[in-house]
C-alpha cells in the first residue's frame, strides 16, 4: 500500500441542519490505495473439506468488555423502567397488513445415503452461525443473495423458490477470499445496485490489530454465481492498535460508503471504543476490477471532543441519490436520550472541496436501552437472560426527497418491553426536525428492526418495517408492520417460531444477530424480501426468507372514451392501473375477464370494477353517470352550437337523411 497522504481539516458548521452554537467538529480525510487481491469464481471452487474452527459466538458489537457493561446497564434500566402489564394499545385508524407472498427457510441440497448403497438428495439447513447476522439482496433478474455467519447463499428464484440441486449455491467466507487467509470471518453485509445491476458483498476478518481486515467484493455481472472482484481493506488503517468491527453500507449513484467501528483490544469498555470511520469508494472502480480501488477514508469524526459512534449511512428509498450522503448516530448506550446526530459527506471522492458536516437535533420523544427479549425457557427475573438486543443504535433508514425515516431498538417506556423506535426527519439538508414513534406490544419483545420504502411517485411515505419477535409464550420468529401517512397496520407474524433457542453459549443470553435483512424489489412495485431469525424445533436458530407485498400504493381508476364525434352517448370505459404488476384481471359488474375496457352508454351507466394484479394486490372502485338528455321535441343540442352539435332522431327503416344547417340569423349555410 502506498504511503497515505493525510489532510487534517477543521470544518465550520455551515448549514442550519448541521449547526449548533458552541459545537466544533474535527475530522481527517485520507486517500488510501486498496489493492485487488483476487477474482473469485463461485462455480469453480477447488474441492475441499473446508475444515475450520467455528466460534460458538462472533464478536458482539463493541467488544466483550462493552458487553459486560451493557448487561450492567440493562439491570439498571429494568430497575428504573420495569416491565408491566398494560391494556393493549389500539388506534382508531389502521391500514391493511402486508401480504405474505411466499416464505421458506435457508436450505440447500446435500447427498445422503439412501440405505440401499446409493445417495439421495436431502434438504439441509445451513449451519447456524451465532449470531446469524442476516443480510439480504435481490436482483431485478430474480437472483437472491443472503449472508449469515459464515456463508453466502445464492438462490436463482427463476428455477423456483424450493431449494434444488441446481438453483442453490453456497460459498463459505474462507473460499470467497482465497488465496488470502482469513481469520474467523464474521459480520456479512450485502447490497444490490439497481443502476449497475450488480451485487456488493462485504464481511470482516480477524479480531486483533495484526489480522483485522475488511473483505469487499463487487460482482462482475448481474449473476452472483459469476466471478467477483475481491479487495482487502486494512482493519487497522490508522495504525493505532485498533481492529475493525460492525460494518454498515449504503450506495449513492456514484459511490459506496462503508462505516465501521475501530476498537482497542484489552482495555476497559469506556476506552475500548476508539472511533467510527467512513470508507468512501468509487463503485465503478470496483465493478470494473481496477488494480487499486479508488478510496477515501474519513476519520477523527468528533463533536465537541467526543467521537461519534455507529454512523449509519442513509440510502435513497425511491432511487439512488448523490453526490452527497447523510449518516445518523445517537447516544445508543444511554438509558434514555433524545439526541440524534446527523453527519453529511458533501460530495464525491474526486471533488477536492468535499467536506464533512456534523450537527445534532433532538427528537420529540426519547429512545433508550432495550431489555433482552424473553423466551419460554428464560428466567423473567434475570435481566441478563433471553435474546440479546444489544443497544439502541440506528439500524436502518431511507431517504426520499429531503425526508428520512429510520428505525432502531429501544425500550418501550410504557410496558418496559423491547420495542422499535421509528423516527422521522423532515428537511434533513435545510432545517431538520425529528419526530418519533415507539412500535411496541404488550406481550412481545421486538429486536433488530430494519425498514424499506414501498411507495413510488406520488404514493407518499409508505414503508414496511420488519424485525425479530419473541415472548415467554411465543417462540422467536419474524414480524412486520406497514406504515403510511401517519397510520400503522396491525402486526403481521410473518414466521412463527417452532421452538425456543439454546445455542450452548457460555453465559445465559442468546444472540438474535446484529441486524435484519431487507430489500425492496426494485422492478416490482410494493414487493419486499426479508431475511430474519426463527427458532427451530431442535432448539437451533435458522433464517426465514420471506416475500411480502405492500398494496398501499396499488390503485385503479376509470376514464371514459367516446366512439363517435357526434353521439356523446356512444362509448366505453377504460381501466387504468397504478403501481401494479402485470398481467391484470378485470371484473366489471361481477363479470370476470381480462379486458380493461367495458362498453357502456356514456349518458347512463353504473359499474363496479375489481382489478387484481400478478402478485395478489386488488382494488375495487365504483362509478356511474346519468346525463340529462334533451326533450323529444328538442332534437338538437346544444342549440345554438359551435364546432359540434348532437342530433337525436329515430328511423323506422334505412333511408336518406337530409340535414340543413342555418346560421344564428336564420340563413341557410349548408345542405
Amino acid at each position: 500500500m502506498k504511503k497515505a497522504v493525510r489532510h487534517i481539516l477543521f470544518c465550520a458548521l455551515s448549514i442550519i441542519a448541521l449547526k449548533a452554537v458552541g459545537q466544533h467538529s474535527v475530522y481527517q480525510k485520507t486517500k488510501v490505495d486498496v489493492p485487488l487481491i483476487t477474482v473469485f469464481d463461485p462455480l469453480h471452487i477447488s474441492p475441499s473439506f473446508n475444515a475450520r474452527i467455528q466460534n460458538l459466538e462472533a464478536p458482539s458489537p463493541g467488544g466483550s468488555s462493552y458487553r459486560s457493561a451493557l448487561l450492567r446497564l440493562k439491570k439498571e434500566s429494568a430497575r428504573r423502567y420495569p416491565r408491566q402489564s398494560i391494556d393493549s394499545k389500539s388506534s382508531a385508524d389502521t391500514i391493511e397488513k402486508p401480504i405474505i407472498l411466499d416464505g421458506f427457510p435457508m436450505q440447500r441440497v446435500a447427498k445422503y445415503p439412501d440405505g440401499m448403497g446409493g445417495l439421495r438428495d436431502t434438504l439441509i439447513f445451513l449451519p447456524p452461525g451465532t449470531p446469524l447476522d442476516n443480510t439480504l439482496a435481490i436482483s431485478n433478474g430474480n437472483i437472491l443473495m443472503c449472508g449469515i455467519n459464515t456463508y453466502l447463499y445464492m438462490h436463482d428464484l427463476n428455477d423456483g423458490h424450493q431449494a434444488t440441486d441446481s438453483n442453490i449455491t453456497v460459498v463459505s467466507f474462507e473460499d470467497f477470499a482465497k488465496p488470502l487467509s482469513t481469520f474467523q470471518p464474521f459480520d456479512p453485509k450485502l447490497l444490490y445496485d439497481p443502476e449497475h445491476d450488480r451485487f456488493i458483498a462485504t464481511y470482516l476478518t480477524g479480531r486483533t490489530p495484526a489480522n483485522s481486515g475488511i473483505i469487499l467484493a463487487f460482482s462482475t455481472t448481474n449473476d452472483p454465481r459469476d466471478p467477483w472482484n475481491v479487495y482487502r481493506i486494512p482493519g487497522n488503517p490508522l495504525k493505532n492498535n485498533t481492529w475493525t468491527d460492525y460494518p454498515a453500507i449504503a450506495l449513492t449513484k456514484d459511490e459506496l460508503f462503508l462505516t465501521v467501528n475501530l476498537l482497542i483490544p484489552g482495555v476497559d469498555w469506556k476506552i475500548g471504543f476508539s472511533e467510527t470511520i467512513i470508507w468512501q469508494f468509487d463503485k465503478s472502480s470496483g465493478f470494473d476490477g481496477d488494480a487499486n480501488l479508488t478510496t477515501q477514508l474519513w476519520s477523527g469524526i468528533e463533536l465537541d471532543g467526543r467521537n461519534l459512534r455507529n454512523l449509519a449511512p442513509i440510502q435513497g428509498g425511491d432511487g439512488l441519490q448523490g453526490p452527497n450522503i447523510f449518516f445518523l448516530s445517537n447516544r445508543n448506550f444511554d438509558l434514555k436520550n433524545d439526541s440524534i446526530f446527523i453527519v453529511q459527506v458533501t460530495s464525491t471522492i474526486d471533488d477536492p472541496n468535499a467536506e464533512l458536516k456534523i450537527g445534532v437535533v433532538k427528537s420529540d420523544i426519547p429512545y433508550g436501552l432495550p431489555p433482552n427479549g424473553i423466551q419460554g425457557n428464560d428466567n423473567p427475573a434475570d435481566t441478563t437472560d433471553g435474546f440479546d438486543t444489544n443497544d439502541s443504535r440506528i439500524l436502518g433508514s431511507f431517504k426520499v426527497g429531503d425526508d428520512v425515516q429510520f428505525v432502531g431498538n429501544t425500550k418501550d417506556f410504557q410496558t418496559g418491553n423491547a420495542a422499535v423506535f421509528h423516527g422521522f426527519i423532515n428537511n434533513i439538508s435545510t432545517n431538520p426536525s425529528i419526530t418519533g414513534h415507539v412500535i411496541g406490544h404488550q406481550r412481545l419483545d421486538f429486536g433488530y428492526p430494519n425498514i424499506v420504502y414501498t411507495g413510488a411517485g406520488d404514493c407518499g411515505n409508505s414503508a414496511l418495517i420488519a424485525f425479530d419477535h419473541t415472548s415467554y409464550y411465543d417462540y422467536s420468529g419474524v414480524s412486520a408492520i406497514r406504515y403510511k401517512e401517519g397510520i400503522y397496520s396491525d402486526l403481521l407474524m410473518v414466521k412463527e417460531g417452532e421452538g425456543y433457542v439454546d445455542s450452548w453459549l457460555a453465559g445465559s443470553y442468546e444472540r438474535w444477530g446484529d441486524y435484519f435483512g431487507i430489500q425492496r424489489k426494485y422492478d416490482e412495485a410494493g414487493v419486499i424480501w426479508t431475511a430474519g431469525f426463527y427458532g427451530r424445533e431442535n432448539n437451533e436458530s435458522a433464517t426465514w426468507i420471506s416475500e411480502l407485498r405492500d398494496c398501499s400504493c396499488f390503485s385503479a381508476n376509470v376514464i371514459e372514451r367516446s366512439n363517435s364525434p357526434t353521439n356523446a352517448c356512444n362509448g366505453y370505459l377504460v381501466a387504468e392501473v397504478e403501481q401494479g404488476l402485470a398481467p391484470y384481471s378485470y371484473n366489471w359488474n361481477n363479470k370476470s375477464g381480462d379486458l380493461r375496457t367495458f362498453d357502456v352508454n356514456l349518458c347512463d351507466y353504473g359499474y363496479t370494477l375489481t382489478v387484481k394484479d400478478a402478485k395478489f394486490c386488488q382494488a375495487t372502485i365504483s362509478g356511474s353517470s346519468s346525463k340529462v338528455l334533451p326533450p323529444e321535441n328538442d332534437i338538437i343540442y346544444p342549440n345554438p352550437a359551435q364546432d359540434q352539435v348532437n342530433v337525436f332522431f329515430t328511423l323506422k327503416e334505412a333511408g336518406r337523411v337530409e340535414v340543413y344547417v342555418y346560421s344564428i340569423e336564420g340563413k341557410l349555410v349548408s345542405t
